[in-house]
C-alpha cells in the first residue's frame, strides 16, 4: 500500500486526530527552558547557536503557545494521543512497555531551513517491521500554532475524527518527496537533511531498518557548552548518508545503547574504518555476551574520547571490567587523561589487594567509596582491612565519621564475629555516638546480637538508655537458651516497654499464655497505644472468659485466637459468645475483623454469622468485595440477605465482574430466574458470557423477565455468543434483545453467523455488516467487496438470502399467528423460518422462469402467487404447531391443491407446465418434512422418496432431496449444537 499524506498548519492537523490538547497556552520561557538541555538538533555549531539564539527571543519565537518536545519534533508523537497502549504502530496483542523498549524506534531532531527558518523532523518505526512508520516535519517550529505547517505521513492510513479542521488524508508516491519536495519545487531546503529523509524513506515504501543511526549524528542544543565541532562529520554524512547507516561501527554503537558515549571523534573514525579502534569496535556485536559487549564499548568509546585507547585491549579483559563501566557512567574516572590513568590503576590496584573473600559487588562498591574520599592512606589502610560484605557496608555507611573511627569499628569487629552484622543493621542516619557506643559496649551488642539471632524487634533506642537496659538485660540474657516461650516473653517484654508498659510486663511476666497471646495480637496490630491500658485489661478477660467457651466449639491456632480476641476488644454488643465462638475459619474470622471497624448493630453481625454457618464459602465470597473495594456497609447487606449473597455466589462462580449496585438492586429483581436458566446451560463458557450480558443489560434496563424464561433458553445463548464475540457493545446487544421486527431479523442474521465456524475477526465484522443491514434497512453491505469481505463470501451470500427472505414474507401480510410464528425465538420458530427460506427460493425461481418464458402472464399472475405463499405458510404454520395438522398425505394433498388452483388456473400451456413442476418440488418437500419421517427411513434403505411416485417428477426431486434430508435432520437439532 502506498504511504499517506496530511498536511496543514500545525493547529488544523492536531485538531484533525483529537490532539488539540497539545496547542499549549499561557506557557512562558520557563516551560521552553527544559527543551534547551535536552533538545537534539542536527546541524554545525554555528547553526546551534542560531537554534537556541532564535528560540530564547521572544520578539522571534512564540513563548505563548509551546509545548515541550516542539522544538526538536518529539511532539509529533502525541498525534494520536499520549496513551502508549493506542499507539497506532503497536500490535494489539503486544505488551506496552515491551513495544515501546525493544520495538519502537525513533528519531527526533530540529534543524535551521532556508533564511533561518527553524523546523523539525520526527521518525517512528517498528524494529521487526520498517513497513510500519510514521514521520513528520514540522516548519516553523517557533512560530504560533497556526503558523506552522505540518507535513505528517505514515505507512498507515490514518482516521481523522474531527472533520471540522478540514484536514485530508491522501496516498502519495512512497520515498521521501512527500516530506521534502522535488529538487524544483522544494519543501524541505538543508541540503543535508533532504539526504538525510532520502536514504530512510526507501521506495519500496518501507524505511531504512538502521534509520536510528542517525541519531548518532545529533548533539544537544544547549547553552551550558559541551557542543563539539561537527563541520566535517556532517560532511562526511551528507556526502553518502546510505553509507554511515550500513557502517557496523555505528551499528555497534547503535546496537549496545553507547549513544551517549559516542563522540564526534569516534564516530569519524567508524566512518573512515580506522584501526585498531574500528575493529574493536565492530568486533563488540559478536560477542554472545552482550552485558560483556556492552561493558567493553562504554570503556573503548571513553577511553578513545580521551587519547588512552592503548589502555583498552589490558583492561577489556579484567576482572573489575563492571565496575570500571560503571565508574565511567556514573563520571568517577575524572576528565583529564592523568587524572583518568591515575584512577583506573588505582582500581586495578584496590581490586586485586581487597580481601578474596568480598563478593565482586561489594568490591565496586568500596573502590566507588574510596573514588569518592579524600584518598588517604589511613582510608586506604581501612579499607584493605576489610574482610567480608557485613564490614564492607559498616565501613561505607561510617565514612563519614572519620578515619580514626572508622579504624576502632575495623579493630573491634575483628575481635567478635557477630559484631559485623549487628553494626550493619543498624540504620545509616545513626547518630555517631550512638553507633559507637553499640560499637564499644560488649553487654549491649550481645543482648542486640541475641535478639537479633532469635528474630525479635530490637528497639535499638530503648536499649540505648542505660535506666532500660539495666531491667531489660537479665530478660533478654535468657535467650542464650532459647525457647518458643522466652522469645515471646522477651519480644511482648520489649514491645511493652516501648509502650511504657515495663510493670505490666514485670506483673505478669509468669503467666505465659498471657503473654505469647500479646506477642500475637502485637503482630496483627491488634493493641492500639492510646487504649492500650484498656486492652490489655479486656485481654486478660478475654483470656479467662472468652476462650475457653471458644474452645469448646472446637481448637484454634494462635493466630486464629489472636484475631478473635482482636474482635472482642471491638464488639459492638453484650453478647459477644453469640458470634465469636461460631467462627470456625480464617476468611469468617477475617471478615468479621473487617466488619466490626464499621458496624455496630450486634444484631447485624449476629445475623451474618447465622447466614455463615449456612453457607460455608459465603466469608470468602464476601471478602472478595472487600477486595474489590466494595464498602462494608454493602458486605453487611449483602451477606444478611440470602437472594442477594446467593447472586454474588453465582457471579463468583463464574468470575464475572460486578459491583454492589448490581447485585443489590439491578439484578435482585432477576435472582431466582436468573440462577435457574443459568443452570439450565450445560455449556460454561455460555453461562459466563450470559452472565456478562446479563449485567451490561440490567445496566441499560434491558434486561426483562422474558429473556429469563425457560422457553428463551436459544436466545440466551444467542446473546452469550455475541457478548462472547463483541464484549459489552450496548448497540448490538440492545437491538438483539428488543421485539419488535428489526430486532427479530438481527436475531435471525446472528444465527447464521453463530452457525459458521469463523474466526473471531471474521465474526466481529459479520455482525456490524449485519447490524447496518438491518438499522439502515440495505442489503448493499451485505455484497463481498472488500478483502476481508471475501473471505467470508460464503456466510455473506446466505445472509443476503435471509434478508431478501424477511423482507418477501413482510411483504406478504401473513397472519398474526403466522407472524408470531415468525418472530419467535424457539426451535419451532427457527424451522419455521428454514422453511420458509427453501419456499421462498423455489417460488423465485419460478417467478423468474415465468418471466423469461412468459412477460405477459407474468404481472397478472403475481398477486396469485403471493395469495399462494400465504396459504403455505399457513399449512406450514398448522403443522409445526398442531393446530389443524394434517395427518396424512391425502390431507396435506388436498390443502395443498386448494393452495395451487386459483394460480394454476390464472396460467395456461408452458406457463402452468414450468410453475407445476416447482409446485410439485414444493409439494414433495413438505410431505417429506411434515409427514414423512417413515420415508426418511425408507430412503435411507431403498434410496427413492414413495411420495415422488410420478417418473416426471423423480427426476425433478433428486435435485432437492439432499436438500430435504438435510432439512429433516437439522429440524431435530437443538440450536445450541450450531453454536
Amino acid at each position: 500500500m502506498p504511504p499517506y499524506l496530511i498536511r496543514g498548519t500545525y493547529k488544523e492537523v492536531f485538531t484533525a486526530f483529537g490532539s488539540d490538547f497539545v496547542l499549549g497556552g499561557g506557557t512562558n520561557i520557563s516551560t521552553l527552558e527544559p527543551d534547551f538541555e535536552r533538545s537534539t538538533f542536527m546541524g554545525t555549531l554555528e547553526e546551534c547557536l542560531l537554534h537556541l539564539q532564535t528560540w530564547k527571543d521572544s520578539e522571534k519565537s512564540d513563548h505563548e503557545f509551546y509545548t515541550q518536545g516542539n522544538m526538536f519534533g518529539a511532539v509529533l508523537k502525541m498525534l494520536f494521543g499520549a496513551n502508549v497502549y493506542e499507539h497506532p504502530l503497536k500490535k494489539a496483542e503486544e505488551d506496552p512497555e515491551n513495544f515501546a523498549n525493544n520495538k519502537l524506534a525513533s528519531i527526533d531532531f530540529g534543524f535551521v531551513d532556508k533564511d533561518g527558518q527553524l523546523a523539525a523532523f520526527h521518525l517512528e518505526y517498528r524494529k521487526d517491521d520498517p513497513g510500519q512508520w510514521l514521520a513528520g516535519i514540522i516548519k516553523n517550529t517557533n512560530k504560533k500554532p497556526e503558523e506552522r505547517e505540518v507535513l505528517f505521513m505514515s505507512s498507515f492510513e490514518p482516521k481523522v475524527v474531527n472533520s471540522a479542521a478540514n484536514i485530508h488524508v491522501s496516498s502519495v508516491e512512497a520515498g521521501a518527496a512527500p516530506l521534502i519536495g522535488t529538487e524544483d519545487a522544494p519543501i524541505i531546503h538543508n541540503p543535508l537533511v533532504r539526504n538525510i529523509l532520502q536514504a530512510i524513506f526507501l521506495r519500496n515504501g518501507k524505511v531504512h531498518p538502521d534509520s536510528d543511526i542517525i541519531e548518532q549524528f545529533t548533539q544537544l542544543a544547549s547553552d551550558r557548552g559541551g557542543y563539539e565541532e561537527n563541520r566535517e562529520l556532517l560532511d562526511s554524512l551528507q556526502a553518502n548518508v546510505d553509507k554511515a547507516l550500513a557502517n557496523p561501527g555505528l551499528k555497534a554503537i547503535k546496537e549496545l545503547g553507547l549513544v551517549g558515549y559516542r563522540s564526534v571523534a569516534s564516530m569519524q573514525k567508524c566512518l573512515r574504518k580506522e584501526n585498531p579502534f574500528y575493529q574493536q569496535l565492530a568486533a563488540l556485536t559478536k560477542l554472545s555476551n552482550k552485558t560483556l559487549a556492552t561493558q567493553r564499548g562504554v570503556l573503548l568509546l571513553f577511553l578513545d574520547s580521551t587519547n588512552l585507547s592503548h589502555l583498552y585491549s589490558g583492561y577489556s579483559t579484567a576482572a573489575f571490567l563492571p565496575a570500571l563501566s560503571s565508574y565511567i557512567k556514573e563520571n568517577m574516572l575524572g576528565k583529564t587523561a592523568d587524572e583518568i590513568r591515575e584512577n583506573c590503576n588505582q582500581v586495578k590496584t584496590l581490586w586485586s589487594s581487597l580481601d578474596k573473600s568480598l563478593s565482586s559487588s561489594t568490591k565496586e562498591t568500596i573502590i566507588a567509596a574510596f573514588l569518592r574520599s579524600s584518598k588517604s592512606s589511613l582510608i586506604q589502610n581501612c579499607l584493605h582491612s576489610i574482610r567480608n560484605d557485613s564490614e564492607a557496608k559498616v565501613i561505607l555507611n561510617r565514612l563519614r565519621d572519620g578515619e580514626n573511627d572508622l579504624q576502632f569499628y575495623l579493630d573491634k569487629m575483628h575481635g567478635c564475629y557477630y559484631l559485623p552484622s549487628v553494626l550493619a543493621s543498624q540504620p545509616t542516619t545513626m547518630e555517631r555516638d550512638q553507633f559507637y557506643s553499640i560499637a564499644d559496649d560488649q553487654e549491649l551488642h550481645q543482648a542486640i546480637h541475641l535478639l537479633q539471632k532469635n528474630g525479635i524487634e530490637t528497639y535499638t533506642e530503648l536499649l540505648l538508655e542505660p535506666a532500660q537496659f539495666e531491667r531489660l538485660k537479665p530478660f533478654i540474657s535468657e535467650l542464650s537458651s532459647p525457647d518458643q516461650d522466652k522469645i515471646a516473653k522477651v519480644s511482648i517484654m520489649l514491645w511493652l516497654s516501648n509502650q511504657g508498659q515495663f510493670d505490666h510486663f514485670y506483673a505478669n511476666q509468669n503467666n505465659i499464655d498471657y503473654l505469647r497471646l500479646l506477642k500475637r495480637m502485637v503482630e496483627i496490630n491488634a493493641l492500639k497505644g492510646k487504649d492500650l491500658a484498656d486492652h490489655l485489661q479486656k485481654t486478660q478477660v478475654f483470656l479467662e472468659e472468652i476462650k475457653p467457651k471458644i474452645l469448646e466449639t472446637g481448637p484454634r491456632n494462635e493466630k486464629a485466637m489472636a484475631s478473635l480476641a482482636q474482635c472482642y476488644l471491638v464488639y459492638p454488643g453484650d453478647n459477644p459468645l453469640a458470634v465469636l465462638p461460631r467462627l470456625k475459619n480464617e476468611p469468617q474470622i477475617r471478615l468479621l475483623q473487617f466488619l466490626l471497624r464499621h458496624e455496630t448493630q450486634e444484631a447485624n453481625l449476629i445475623s451474618l454469622v447465622d447466614q455463615l454457618q449456612v453457607y460455608p464459602q459465603l466469608a470468602e465470597q464476601l471478602m472478595r468485595l472487600f477486595d474489590k473495594g466494595i464498602g462494608a456497609a454493602d458486605i453487611m447487606a449483602i451477606g444478611i440477605d440470602p437472594e442477594k449473597h446467593q447472586l454474588m455466589s453465582l457471579f463468583q462462580d463464574h468470575s464475572v465482574p460486578y459491583t454492589a449496585n448490581d447485585i443489590q438492586n439491578l439484578l435482585l429483581p432477576f435472582s431466582a430466574e436468573l440462577q435457574t436458566a443459568v443452570q439450565a446451560e450445560p455449556n460454561a463458557e455460555m453461562r459466563k458470557c450470559f452472565l456478562q450480558a446479563a449485567v451490561n443489560l440490567a445496566r441499560n434496563n434491558l434486561l426483562s423477565h422474558e429473556l429469563l424464561k425457560p422457553e428463551a433458553q436459544l436466545q440466551r445463548q444467542l446473546i452469550a455468543n455475541l457478548q462472547r464475540a463483541v464484549p459489552g457493545n450496548l448497540r448490538y446487544s440492545s437491538l438483539a434483545v428488543g421485539s419488535d421486527v428489526k430486532s427479530h431479523d438481527f436475531k435471525v442474521l446472528l444465527r447464521e453467523i453463530f452457525s459458521n465456524k469463523l474466526p473471531p475477526s471474521g465474526q466481529k465484522l459479520l455482525i456490524e455488516e449485519a447490524f447496518t443491514a438491518i438499522t439502515a434497512s440495505t442489503l448493499d453491505n451485505l455484497q463481498p467487496d472488500t478483502d476481508a469481505k471475501k473471505k467470508l463470501a460464503k456466510p455473506l451470500s446466505q445472509m443476503h438470502v435471509q434478508m431478501t427472505t424477511l423482507k418477501h414474507l413482510e411483504s406478504l401480510q401473513l397472519e398474526q399467528k403466522t407472524l408470531d410464528l415468525l418472530k419467535g425465538q424457539d426451535a419451532t420458530s427457527q424451522k419455521f423460518f428454514r422453511i420458509a427460506m427453501f419456499i421462498e427460493e423455489q417460488c423465485e425461481q419460478m417467478r423468474k422462469r415465468l418471466e423469461k418464458n412468459n412477460p405477459q402472464k407474468y404481472q397478472k399472475m403475481l398477486s396469485h402467487e403471493a395469495d399462494y405463499r400465504k396459504a403455505l405458510y399457513g399449512i406450514l404454520h398448522d403443522s409445526l404447531t398442531g393446530d389443524a395438522s394434517p395427518r396424512t398425505r391425502e390431507e396435506l394433498n388436498k390443502r395443498l391443491e386448494k393452495a395451487e388452483k386459483p394460480l394454476l388456473d390464472a396460467l395456461e400451456g408452458d406457463s402452468r407446465k414450468a410453475y407445476r413442476q416447482g409446485m410439485r418440488i414444493i409439494a414433495n418437500f413438505f410431505s417429506i418434512l411434515l409427514i414423512g419421517i417413515p420415508n426418511l427411513i425408507h430412503h435411507r434403505h431403498t434410496g427413492n422418496w414413495t411420495f415422488f411416485s410420478t417418473p416426471r417428477s423423480r427426476e425433478t426431486a433428486q435435485t432437492v432431496s439432499k436438500k430435504v434430508r438435510d432439512e429433516i435432520e437439522s429440524s431435530s437439532e437443538n440450536t445450541q449444537n450450531k453454536m
